[in-house]
């Protein structure tokens, strides 16, 4: 549930006590700061590159943008220091603040929340004409399920079929190591399903509707939800809008992960104070950047503690 203003700064200000012991402070912005996004030419990387010019015009504060990968990726960067901050999603985030998943057997790092970034939703489709009215149809069929880089994928593929009765043993689940893997497998029809990562209207997905590829596949709004309980706990349910692609008359419901922009927990409280500035404070040129740039909001139910930066911007702003 969202947070009005007024209470939002007072979570925060909880948030960032309760993490008092776990941040360092400093009296002054550090000289650089690195942000670690995704490959050069995705959402995150622009997204990242317009953080960093915004943060360097803005506040003096110099700033450079590594490529590290994904959000696992980053998230191993930024346990390992080569990075200050990154541009991640919430389960990696989580996972490392937690010590969990992938970064189970090293062990957990303390780091601050930044800001909620866009949402990235996991779509399940069906190749067109495959006669997949639902998922108890995908019985004795292939669907792409896993991503490695991704552990939600498989877990969303597997709470999809206990949920419509069907045993996953008797399914053909495979794994890819991206999204073009899938997409093109969906295209040639090698696949009958796929759980694909990618925004509302992602574009790889429109041109296999607009070609007459895929359908959605249709799965219970209350299902959906009642598929949480055997997921991560970052993952929420979302409503795409009917038209969003061509031939989707109808809503259906989508596996939300919100992005997130995350700081070491090293990166003193005046730097991340600088970089929420940065973004908030300019936010009509920050939406210029990308048009998924515009989804950004202040920090509300994090599922990591505040950065206590990012806390003392709030009670300075979030209350007016």
């Amino acid at each position: 549930m969202s947070l009005n203003r007024r209470a939002l700064v007072k979570h925060a200000m909880a948030c960032a006590l309760a993490g008092i012991t776990m941040f360092g402070s400093a009296a002054q912005a550090q000289e650089t700061a690195r942000i670690g996004a995704s490959q050069v030419g995705g959402v995150g990387y622009v997204i990242a590159v317009g953080i960093s010019q915004l943060l360097q015009q803005h506040e003096g504060i110099s700033s450079t943008v590594e490529p590290v990968g994904g959000s696992v990726a980053s998230m191993f960067s930024l346990q390992a220091g080569k990075i200050d901050a990154a541009l991640t999603n919430a389960i990696a985030a989580s996972d490392l603040a937690n010590g969990e998943g992938r970064f189970a057997e090293r062990g957990a790092t303390d780091i601050g929340l930044l800001a909620l970034g866009q949402s990235s939703y996991r779509q399940v489709v069906v190749r067109a004409g495959a006669g997949i009215e639902s998922a108890a149809d995908l019985e004795g069929r292939t669907i792409v399920g896993i991503r490695p880089a991704l552990p939600e994928v498989e877990q969303i593929t597997h709470a999809l079929l206990t949920a419509h009765g069907v045993d996953p043993a008797s399914v053909n689940i495979v794994a890819t190591t991206n999204t073009n893997e899938a997409v093109d497998a969906l295209n040639i029809g090698t696949v009958d399903a796929a759980v694909v990562p990618g925004g509302a209207g992602a574009s790889y997905l429109k041109q296999l509707a607009a070609d007459g590829k895929i359908e959605f596949l249709d799965i219970a709004p209350d299902v959906a939800e009642a598929m949480l309980a055997e997921m991560h706990p970052a993952l929420g349910v979302a409503m795409l809008p009917a038209g969003t692609y061509e031939g989707q008359a109808n809503e259906v419901p989508v596996f939300d992960v919100p992005v997130y922009l995350v700081a070491s927990a090293e990166m003193d409280a005046d730097t991340a104070y600088g970089i929420v500035s940065a973004i908030f404070d300019n936010f009509d040129e920050f939406k210029t950047f990308h048009a998924t740039a515009a989804e950004w909001r202040l920090p509300s139910d994090p599922k990591i503690p505040l950065h206590p930066g990012a806390a003392r911007y709030l009670e300075e702003h979030g209350g007016s």
